[in-house]
């Protein structure tokens, strides 16, 4: 009768357990959406145009996202996936060389799920970037940290921008029609509800205890 009792509550604790590392590995949707600045300028507004004005009108970033919607990512086929955090365009540009010491930032905003301490429940992650060019050619070099973490009640999100080098190389107007997209990654990790997670840590020893009355049983 004990053992069939153990084995009952270890089979409810092993549940709990697995319940608990599901929720974490499941994958999840985020909305966000992203503005730019040069040279430590006011942001543009979401899926807006920011010119590195006045000198180099013909340079510019286009965010992803608009005012009342962001872009939608879903980590169901592949955690961390791939992301788009907007595009720059040298279309115009007579020489890339102009671009030469100013800085660009990038804004990251959670939409949903609702970041902690919101108000409104938006989260802007920051990723400055020095811009160094010649005539034929120009990069944007983001500073540390390009990880930036975003936590909800639900889900703990992380962006990374231009993975794995911190570097952008910013085509010319001859190529792709001088577009250059940031490209990084948005990964999610469930946080478990409280009560879960408490049976979850509940169950361990019966688990721990249902282990060790099968091996006393297999030594009689």
């Amino acid at each position: 009768m004990m053992i069939r009792f153990s084995r009952g509550l270890a089979a409810l604790a092993f549940m709990a357990v697995a319940l608990v590392m599901s929720s974490a590995a499941g994958a999840a949707e985020v909305t966000y959406t992203t503005t730019g600045a040069f040279d430590g300028g006011s942001p543009s507004l979401p899926g807006g145009t920011a010119s590195l004005a006045p000198l180099v009108t013909s340079f510019t970033f286009t965010g992803v996202g608009t005012a009342t919607g962001g872009v939608l990512v879903d980590t169901l086929l592949a955690n961390p996936t791939n992301a788009s955090f907007g595009d720059f365009s040298t279309a115009g540009t007579t020489s890339l060389q102009d671009l030469n010491g100013h800085t660009f930032t990038l804004y990251i905003t959670q939409n949903d799920p609702s970041p902690n301490g919101g108000s409104p429940a938006t989260f802007a992650a920051q990723v400055t970037g020095m811009i160094t060019a010649t005539a034929s050619s120009a990069f944007v070099t983001f500073a540390s940290p390009i990880v930036q973490i975003v936590t909800s009640p639900s889900l703990t999100v992380t962006y990374t921008v231009a993975p794995p080098n911190r570097i952008v190389a910013i085509v010319p107007p001859s190529t792709h029609g001088g577009i250059t997209t940031i490209q990084g990654t948005v990964g999610t990790v469930a946080t478990p509800e409280p009560g879960t997670l408490i049976a979850a840590i509940a169950g361990l020893p019966v688990i721990g205890l249902g282990a060790w009355l099968r091996r006393r049983k297999t030594q009689r």
